[in-house]
């Protein structure tokens, strides 16, 4: 079976996307298959009429209200909905796995699952393959319409941290991905750059496949001869990538040089900005406002017919392929096109002076373009011609994995677990233990003491040199050399394979470091394996295989190619990886904290990768007085910021979006946020038991920042009341 995933389909919803599976799914070679399966992301739609018009394909719906915490894969958890801090579109990815997941246990195996790349809705699915956790042999695609982040590099929105988490998402399908499909080679080569992907990454999964063109009406053999009643046609959305205010422009000028030209202008466009569509009308004239007509809806034979006998104009920078081009010149349409758009120059069907006319994607350009085909009204006689390509499941297919679920000689690799230790000592044993309970076999534990000095952690220490074996290992400092020396010099002692960084006061899950060692070996393009994180309060004992809920979560991306210079959604310190590659980089010593962050950075700079999970695999112990979020640590923030990128350039980084730079300042601060708490109070509040109060705080603002942020005013005042409130509560000793 092949897998259609939207958040579009024609005629249920707008949008190109939609149109695209639409032709597909009713080419000619579709028609009697019954193999194919639309999944609709976030929006229901009636499975009735979706049946009727659709006959011969199944469908499912991917909606927030059936996801799921718990799992089968290896008994660990899904995050909360609510955790997903970070952007919302990766919540989505997640429940869109549950949903093929659950598709395919009704429907059997999947051959083929096609993702568009747009809000990274493939990031969660293909990293389950690449676990080895699903999908061992079915291709997982990316159809290339058009990412959030090549949108922002036409749109001047602001990019905040969210958004920039959505570029990680989306790069990260993309790269991943077994094939991504580029409807047009220029097109393709564009989102290569734009995510500063590697070529030798990129070469080997791209495959060229143009979607078919279908029309509601028939088409034409040649185009429209030009007269003086002519009307000119805007058939895109509008929007600013579409560039409606070059046509606005273009269009006067055209009328104002050419005054024996009497057509209309038609604006056949929705939109759902209405501050900006008010703005596209006031760059018309009065003088000239009847010659320009809106259409808010328009039925599709009457659509076409104004189409038929247009000039039809596509100003916009970018399109992925642009369906709506091709349909207006194959209903006869005379087509004027933006050069610079890659959808149409080089090495594209469309050429100049033969199936349309282009324009240097300036309003001047426009108006003589438009002149142009004014003066010579035969000048353009052809329709263009239509890709006809192979489908993209025929055309490559990634190999099945050699490895199978389950033991094999993978489980022979030794693997190093390296504990840095200092005043640990009450949290030590649990660590090691739950290291112990791991299903995996072959393993050493390398701890190493920071010259402790309180009593407990020094009895802790002796008692684990006296049982010294080949499975745990105590190396002593004779004096305090701190974290990242620490790690440094556990690393000299360590003989697996692969190695797991862990804290002194964290617990890992049993079945990680099995899942991630498979991981590796089955992909050997990918250097280390990331965990989803809850965390617990100091106080906690926790019980994996009962326990549902937790304190708060980190989620991260793993390969945190944009957010990552800003805040660190790369991993915690604690990973999976490839022990020659954590040598070969290590970690700077010269930092205070920030360390592993520091790691992951230089990593992703020098073209490291990463898996994903997306079960929570890693437990992190807060403590008031931990190196993150001790009062010292806080009040220092800024500076260990600072620390952290010297030595490091934007250049290190590839095309990480200038407009990012200016995220703070376009960023609404979340209420509760710790950086704006005095350093004692921060200290304090993590004393409290209850402290979800204000991480509730937390994420409330969060959601107002997202959904509705003129209302942040009063999720401040909230979470002021609720500090308040609870720190009378705290000092009558409730």
């Amino acid at each position: 079976m092949k897998v259609f995933v939207t958040t579009e389909l024609y005629p249920f919803t707008a949008g190109g996307i939609g149109r695209v599976i639409s032709n597909i799914l009713n080419s000619k070679q579709n028609k009697n298959d019954n193999d194919f399966l639309v999944v609709m992301v976030g929006r229901k739609i009636d499975a009735g009429q979706f049946s009727a018009i659709y006959p011969n394909v199944q469908l499912a719906q991917c909606l927030d209200k059936n996801y799921s915490l718990l799992s089968t894969e290896r008994d660990a958890l899904f995050p909360p909905q609510w955790a997903f801090s970070n952007t919302s579109f990766h919540h989505t990815s997640v429940a869109l796995l549950q949903t093929l997941l659950s598709a395919e246990e009704e429907y059997g195996k999947f051959d083929y699952i096609e993702f568009p790349d747009w809000g990274g809705l493939g990031f969660a699915t293909i990293q389950h393959k690449l676990l080895g956790t699903g999908f061992q042999e079915t291709t997982l695609a990316i159809r290339l319409h058009s990412t959030e982040r090549s949108i922002a590099a036409y749109e001047t929105r602001p990019i905040l941290n969210n958004t920039l988490c959505l570029f990680d998402i989306e790069r990260k399908a993309i790269a991943d991905a077994d094939i991504v499909i580029g409807q047009l080679k220029p097109v393709a080569d564009s989102t290569r750059n734009v995510f500063g992907i590697s070529s030798e990454i990129w070469d080997e999964k791209l495959v060229i496949h143009a979607p078919p063109v279908l029309l509601d009406s028939a088409a034409c053999v040649e185009t429209i001869r030009v007269n003086e009643n002519t009307p000119i046609v805007f058939s895109s959305k509008i929007q600013k990538i579409k560039r409606p205010d070059i046509f606005i422009r273009g269009c006067v000028g055209f009328i104002r040089n050419n005054p024996e030209y009497k057509g209309e202008i038609h604006l056949l466009a929705n939109s759902s900005d209405h501050e900006y569509t008010s703005s596209i009308e006031k760059l018309i004239p009065s003088d000239l406002a009847n010659r320009f007509v809106f259409y808010k809806t328009t039925a599709a034979g009457l659509r076409d017919k104004i189409i038929s006998q247009s000039i039809c104009v596509f100003p916009g920078g970018w399109e992925s392929f642009c369906l709506a081009a091709y349909e207006a010149s194959l209903l006869g349409a005379q087509c004027i096109l933006n050069e610079k758009n890659p959808a149409f120059g080089e090495n594209t069907p469309w050429e100049d002076g033969v199936n349309c006319v282009k324009f240097d994607e300036s309003v001047i350009g426009l108006t003589e373009a438009l002149s142009r085909l004014f003066r010579e009204r035969d000048a353009v006689t052809q329709i263009v011609k239509v890709p006809e390509d192979t489908q993209p499941w025929d055309m490559k297919h990634k190999p099945a994995s050699k490895v199978e679920k389950g033991r094999d000689d993978t489980l022979q690799d030794k693997v190093s677990i390296i504990i840095p230790h200092y005043n640990l000592g009450q949290y030590l044993a649990s660590t090691i233990d739950s290291v112990l309970a791991s299903t995996y076999p072959n393993l050493e534990i390398v701890v190493v003491d920071d010259a402790s000095t309180d009593a407990w952690s020094k009895h802790i220490i002796d008692q684990y040199s006296r049982n010294e074996s080949d499975l745990i290992k105590i190396i002593r400092c004779d004096y305090n050399i701190g974290l990242s020396a620490v790690r440094n010099l556990a690393l000299k002692h360590c003989t697996g394979e692969y190695i797991l960084p862990l804290d002194a006061d964290d617990i890992i899950h049993p079945n990680f470091i099995e899942l991630a060692v498979q991981a590796l070996k089955r992909s050997p393009d990918f250097d280390y394996v990331v965990p989803q994180t809850a965390f617990f309060a100091d106080h906690e004992e926790i019980n994996l295989e009962h326990k549902e809920k937790y304190t708060d979560y980190a989620i991260f991306h793993g390969d945190a190619y944009y957010s990552g210079l800003f805040e660190n959604r790369f991993s915690t310190a604690t990973m999976l990886i490839r022990a020659e590659t954590l040598k070969r980089f290590g970690y700077r010593e010269e930092l205070k904290s920030y360390e592993d962050w520091d790691l992951y950075q230089r990593m992703i700079a020098a073209g490291i990768r990463s898996i994903v999970t997306n079960n929570i695999y890693f437990y992190y112990r807060r403590r008031p007085s931990s190196m993150i979020h001790s009062p010292e640590a806080i009040k220092n923030q800024a500076q260990n910021r600072r620390a952290l990128l010297s030595g490091k350039s934007f250049k290190d980084y590839g095309d990480i979006p200038l407009m990012a730079l200016n995220y703070e300042t376009n960023k609404h601060k979340a209420a509760g946020d710790i950086q704006s708490l005095s350093a004692s109070d921060a200290a304090r509040l993590h004393d409290f038991e209850s402290s979800e109060v204000v991480f509730a705080a937390l994420r409330m603002a969060k959601f107002l920042e997202r959904k509705a942020p003129w209302l942040l005013p009063l999720g401040r005042n909230t979470a002021r009341t609720l500090w308040r409130s609870y720190k009378a509560i705290a000092r009558r000793g409730r």
